[in-house]
């Protein structure tokens, strides 16, 4: 917010810009900012200690040079105790272990001069782990991977033996990194010669979500669960149209967002699907003009979608939207992209990382990579100057929780500037010595 002495309804509309965070408005977190070229981010995954893993076709991490993988501290800054493997070919899916070891599937045949073709498990620090033998690899590309609650790690794409085992489309690590022959998905080739696994969810129950273009014991079909043994779940038989199905999110609840295209008509869908597959009608979200590549959460249940769609409803979105619990269209979201939306991972603070092909997202610059700061945190009530430069202004915030008030002159560094606990009247900014200061933001962070 501007000095005191600026007339109070200009101070209400820089307020709002000036880094208070909204219970309904997000923002592009401006000091992320790693800088990602030369091809898209097709996955980001956040590991327990905060570090964020990226897989694609890129070829820059940071204007460093790296062969389709790298790490970020949370700062944005590229991990250094990191040193990403050279790898011959794309990266699909990179998924951070429990024990900070980590895995990475593609189309790739070599990592660090190593035949591994499109599998590969990879120590803490990047270097390749030979637990994964050759003869365990998957015998054509993996497009998706995803880890079960026990840390087993499924992994699906277009291949139809790993090693010297059958295995149509879907296969299963176990926590050691050694392929469970035991495990047989009940998918099958058929009628589709260039079919597949697309996408993988695990479900808190260990059963496993799949979309593709495969054949079960039902005929032809783009989305099933599957038992942990790999056997087909009949109770489970989902709606559509579905013509891709392109992104998979299990809820606590025992519902599934699904997203993709529901037909060759280049209309993109966001459904919520009850546990037995069938389609909840209390969530009605717009269609949209392009894929939905993916889809995540934030705290206060709203679903954040991304993708290649311009448009959602009768409404502009650039690849970004934002959905109400029943499925409509938040208007409080204005946050945009200028290009594909791929990949989505929430980190600790309940911000979300977003990966794909863009240079700009809500206006600022952001290559490959971007921070949204969606955390529950206070909304603008209103703002007054009294005498003297006295300046006020009253948030909305949860009552009883303790929030962390600070201050800047340039929206580059904060710093403290009050602790305080919102009572049922929310939160009260004051600043006596605000006429002193040619320029002054506030923003206020929940802490407790």
């Amino acid at each position: 917010m501007k000095a005191p002495r600026i007339p109070s309804i200009t101070l209400t509309a820089l307020f709002a810009v000036s880094g208070v965070r909204s219970l309904h408005a997000a923002s592009v977190d401006p000091e992320f900012n790693p800088s990602i070229s030369g091809g898209i981010v097709h996955s980001v995954s956040v590991s327990e200690d905060g570090r964020i893993l990226v897989g694609g076709e890129f070829t820059s991490a940071n204007g460093l040079p790296v062969a389709r993988i790298a790490r970020f501290i949370a700062s944005g800054a590229v991990d250094s105790q990191f040193t990403a493997p050279t790898l011959d070919g794309e990266v699909f899916s990179a998924a951070a272990a429990r024990n900070g070891s980590m895995y990475i599937s593609g189309s790739f045949n070599t990592v660090a001069g190593t035949l591994s073709p499109n599998l590969a498990h990879l120590a803490p620090d990047g270097s390749f782990d030979g637990n994964a033998p050759v003869t365990s690899v998957p015998r054509g590309r993996v497009t998706t991977a995803a880890f079960s609650p026990a840390g087993d790690l499924y992994f699906g794409g277009q291949f139809r033996r790993v090693g010297n085992a059958s295995a149509t489309y879907l296969g299963r690590l176990d926590t050691t990194a050694a392929f469970d022959p035991s495990f047989n998905a009940a998918l099958s080739s058929g009628f589709a010669l260039e079919g597949g696994v697309d996408t993988l969810a695990v479900q808190n129950d260990g059963k496993i979500l799949a979309a593709g273009t495969f054949e079960t014991a039902r005929g032809a079909e783009v989305l099933v669960r599957l038992n942990a043994d790999g056997s087909l779940d009949s109770s489970f038989l989902p709606q559509g149209p579905i013509l891709y199905c392109t992104a998979i999110l299990p809820l606590n609840n025992g519902q599934i967002l699904v997203g993709g295209l529901a037909s060759s008509a280049g209309d993109g869908f966001v459904r919520r699907l009850n546990a037995d597959g069938s389609v909840d009608a209390t969530f009605n979200a717009p269609a949209f003009n392009d894929y939905v590549r993916a889809i995540a959460l934030d705290a206060a249940g709203r679903v954040i979608v991304g993708g290649s769609f311009t448009a959602a409803g009768q409404q502009p979105h650039s690849r970004l939207a934002r959905l109400n619990s029943d499925g409509s269209l938040d208007a409080n979201w204005t946050l945009g992209a200028n290009g594909i939306v791929k990949a989505m991972a929430s980190d600790a603070d309940g911000n979300l990382i977003v990966g794909g092909l863009f240079s700009q997202i809500g206006g600022q610059t952001h290559n490959g990579i971007a921070r949204l700061l969606l955390q529950h945190a206070p909304s603008f009530k209103s703002m007054a100057t009294g005498t003297n430069g006295h300046f006020t202004a009253n948030l909305q915030a949860d009552a009883g929780k303790t929030y962390a008030v600070e201050t800047s002159s340039d929206l580059k560094s904060w710093t403290p500037f009050s602790i305080q606990t919102a009572t049922i009247s929310g939160l009260q900014i004051q600043d006596a010595d605000a006429s002193r200061k040619s320029l002054c933001f506030f923003r206020a962070k929940l802490i407790e």
